[in-house]
């Protein structure tokens, strides 16, 4: 029933233009017997209550809207999208998406729903993590993947022969891969490197969950597909020997998630590792209709709460713990496993040249790198850098990573006088080239990176990190740093105080980046995390009955 594609303003241009949509007309659309049409009417009463500045009428049109059908059609869903909005009440959009989402997935509308509740925490990312702390509303979003799971029909996997074939298959499942500096992409690059061919192989399958679908709800983010974003990544894991499945972006989300699924069964993967969690729909259910003996989370932001699961792996102690005090007993073990980085790597990385940035030889450089600048660059942490800078004239500060809006993240440095001494480096292909050139790490704040920040550490940088609360995003950084120097609590002052420390006192910094490149060595190898997660699948995949053939689909667990 989706009557038209209009959004608000449209609606109100369009009844200034026909005058003979008058209310009582519209009221006729509304009650009369065809849903198109009825659709139709109520986005018309809607839009014209809207623009009459009466948004308490137009709540009740959604009302009465939601009574006739049940489940609110997706065209007046996007109204009450835009409504919200226009009320200043973005922090609500993602729990409305998650309402919807469980209540179209109850419907059986299953590809609206998943559309939906992944798209709720992409809203969530955005507007303070309300959801993600949330442990309740995790579940009920994860009880509705599992009903949409359950509609599904089962996979069988095709008998192995570990006679023949000894090696434990393990299957990557990610969102997308690409060539810039993107943590899940880049771990799919560890692994192809440094898993021990010996004992496993591996395979990559890519979701492409992020790129753009055919869908009914509004659009909260777009990618290119991995042919594009990741040609080089691509052509490694092929020099490899590393299978790479790539997802179709024709389908629907059930739809592609099952062939990729289908795919994995094909293949006999043995232990599925998925670096996913509730916003990536097609990623959560391949993996859950896989049926392989064994399956991992690699948490990154938000467990999956998925049934058949045997273990989730947290490289962030305090989200651990925030987790664990709601853990299902269903959901697996929780397993902390420090994420890696690949240090010899790093070390044979050659600096890039400051001249080709503009920046002076004998500059302080500041540095921060990420894939979500326009996102992590916030007020806060900009009015931070530019206080640091304005207080060391030799301080100059960039940023290694894409910025859609350079311009406005520059006045936020003018106002201090020191937009000038502020590079955008542009994307990013090697971090320890764009890391290497720099004399100071800063990880971002409320939310910050992780993988940028172990590599900073394994280049010898000094890094600023703080907790800003206990989420993924606002912990993490400060938690793989660890105390000292990382500040225990949101205070923007000490974290100023620790930069200009650094900026003033060379030995100082020189003797802070030495502990830390200490710490990555100890307890940052890549070749450790990937060896931890690779036995720990083969653990799982032996209890499993390695080479069963399991009933597929959420009626196995």
């Amino acid at each position: 029933m989706q009557a038209f594609d209009r959004n608000l303003t449209d609606l109100a241009r369009l009844l200034d233009a026909h005058p003979e949509h008058t209310p009582e007309s519209i009221a006729v659309l509304c009650l009369g017997p065809d849903p198109d049409r009825a659709v139709g009417g109520y986005g018309l009463e809607i839009a014209r209550h809207w623009a009459a500045g009466d948004p308490a009428a137009a709540a009740d049109a959604l009302e009465r809207a939601r009574r006739r059908f049940g489940l609110l059609p997706p065209a007046l869903f996007v109204l009450q999208h835009e409504l919200r909005l226009a009320a200043g009440e973005a922090p609500g959009l993602a729990r409305d998406l998650l309402r919807y989402g469980c209540d179209a997935v109850a419907a059986g509308q299953y590809d609206l729903g998943l559309e939906a509740l992944g798209k709720a925490y992409v809203m969530d990312m955005r507007h303070g993590f309300g959801l993600t702390r949330d442990i309740q509303a995790a579940l009920e979003a994860a009880g509705a993947y599992e009903r949409a799971a359950g509609a599904c029909p089962p996979i069988e996997r095709r008998p192995a022969d570990p006679a023949a074939d000894p090696l434990v298959h393990v299957g990557l499942v990610v969102p997308n891969q690409a060539d810039a500096v993107v943590a899940y992409s880049r771990r799919v690059l560890h692994f192809a490197r440094h898993v021990d061919r010996a004992g496993f192989r591996l395979s990559v399958y890519v979701t492409e969950n992020m790129c753009p679908r055919a869908g009914l709800l509004p659009t909260l983010y777009a990618s290119e597909p991995t042919a594009v974003r990741g040609p080089a990544t691509l052509a490694e894991l092929g020099r490899l020997g590393v299978p790479v499945r790539i997802g179709s972006t024709r389908t629907p989300i059930t739809t592609a998630a099952l062939e990729l699924a289908r795919q994995m069964a094909q293949d006999a993967v043995d232990v599925v590792v998925l670096q996913a969690g509730l916003a990536m729909p097609i990623d959560w259910l391949a993996t859950r209709l896989a049926p392989a003996p064994a399956k991992l989370q690699i948490h990154i932001g938000l467990s999956a709460y998925q049934r058949g699961i045997q273990a989730t792996l947290f490289d962030n102690a305090v989200n651990m713990a925030r987790e664990a005090a709601a853990w299902p007993e269903w959901a697996g073990r929780q397993v902390l496993v420090r994420r890696g980085t690949d240090i010899a790597a790093l070390d044979a990385c050659t600096p890039a040249a400051r001249a080709a940035f503009g920046i002076p030889a004998d500059a302080v450089l500041i540095g921060t790198l990420s894939n979500s600048l326009d996102a992590r660059l916030s007020p806060a942490f900009c009015e931070t850098m530019a206080g640091v800078l304005a207080a060391g004239p030799r301080a100059w500060y960039a940023a290694g990573g894409v910025v859609s809006a350079p311009d406005t993240l520059k006045a936020r440095f003018a106002r201090r006088g020191v937009a000038d001494r502020v590079v955008f480096a542009g994307q990013q292909r090697e971090p320890g080239t764009f890391l290497k050139m720099l004399d100071i790490y800063a990880n971002e704040f409320p939310t910050g990176g992780s993988q940028s920040v172990v590599e900073a550490m394994a280049c010898g940088l000094p890094v600023a990190a703080m907790r800003c609360a206990d989420t993924h995003a606002e912990s993490v950084g400060a938690d793989i740093v660890g105390e000292p120097p990382a500040i225990p609590a949101f205070d923007p002052r000490r974290y100023r105080a620790l930069l200009e420390t650094w900026l003033r006192d060379a030995a100082a910094r020189k003797a802070a980046g030495r502990r830390l490149r200490e710490r990555a060595e100890r307890e940052f190898s890549v070749r450790t995390f990937v060896r931890r997660v690779c036995e720990l699948g083969a653990e799982y995949a032996r209890a499993g009955c390695r080479g069963a053939s399991p009933v597929g689909g959420a009626r196995h667990a």
